[in-house]
């Protein structure tokens, strides 16, 4: 399988876009690389991919750990 481009529209950080058609990343064939700056919206994108694919619920931070610290 190859995702060749992702579009997100109203998902977190990513809003409608110049256009109001969202904001379009195209991915070529092989290993790409997702870069940027905290808060870019790199997680929002690998979010996004499990959504679409296997209607997966996005996992932040962590949200799974003991609250109370374990010695």
């Amino acid at each position: 399988m190859w995702i060749q481009k992702i579009r997100l529209k109203n998902i977190k950080s990513y809003g409608e876009g110049d256009s109001g058609q969202g904001i379009t990343v195209h991915l070529e064939p092989g290993i790409n690389q997702i870069a940027g700056k905290n808060g870019a919206g790199k997680s929002t994108l690998i979010e996004a991919i499990g959504y679409a694919l296997f209607d997966a619920e996005p996992v932040r931070g962590n949200a799974g750990w003991p609250k109370t610290p374990i010695y």
